[in-house]
């Protein structure tokens, strides 16, 4: 327990330093101009550690320059902003695992309200990767007893065009309520992904891969 702790603590402390390496490259001259801000990367990151899909990093790292090819100064900066990436999502991903208490997403300070605008850039990165995997969001919208979960988010989306649901005086409170109510979305669903998974190791469907680490369909092996 406590050596999980300490290495939850360094991935924590790694991505809040890969997070001033990631803003330094965004605000550069020389960075693609689609590149994510730091709030927008974090919900990025966010959405492909909860999504049940693991998406393989060829489908999504380029989107987190907008889909350019990014242009570095050298490669010791190419390889300080890429790692930077990994390390956010690892402490991410800690503060997760840690829950309540532990995790928020960025466009949330400690104390007092966040900045809508923010929060609107956190939903238009984590977005990025919902439209990669719509099945998934169709799935949660659909389904009674998790709608719930999606329920924070709407109010944030953007259109086609980029927009978001007009902010109004008979609405902005709602807004903040469900800003607010974002981070334990979070934490559900991420809950509802490793419900899934454990399911599915304890009940392998005949076809796919046995959990034994063998390889060789569950059919053939382990059923």
């Amino acid at each position: 327990m406590l050596s999980a702790t300490i290495a939850s603590n360094a991935a924590i402390a790694g991505g809040e330093r890969a997070l001033s390496v990631w803003r330094a490259y965004a605000q550069s001259g020389h960075a693609p101009t689609g590149t994510l801000s730091p709030i927008a990367l974090d919900g990025f990151l966010t959405v492909l550690l909860v999504c049940p899909k693991d998406l393989p990093i060829k489908l999504w790292f380029l989107r987190v320059w907008g889909d350019s090819v990014p242009d570095f100064t050298d490669e010791a900066e190419r390889d300080a902003v890429t790692e930077a990436v990994i390390a956010i999502r690892d402490g991410i991903a800690a503060n997760i695992t840690l829950g309540r208490g532990h995790y928020r997403p960025l466009c949330i300070p400690h104390m007092g309200r966040p900045s809508l605008d923010d929060v609107r850039d956190w939903v238009a990165g984590f977005w990025k990767i919902v439209t990669l995997h719509p099945d998934w969001w169709i799935g949660l919208i659909t389904d009674p007893k998790l709608r719930m979960t999606t329920l924070p988010f709407l109010g944030f989306i953007p259109d086609s065009d980029g927009g978001c649901m007009a902010e109004t005086d008979e609405n902005r409170e709602q807004l903040f309520e469900h800003a607010g109510a974002l981070g334990t979305a979070v934490l559900v669903l991420d809950r509802l992904k490793k419900k899934r998974a454990a399911s599915a190791l304890a009940n392998p469907a005949r076809n796919a891969r046995c959990p034994c680490g063998s390889g060789r369909k569950y059919k053939h092996c382990c059923a």
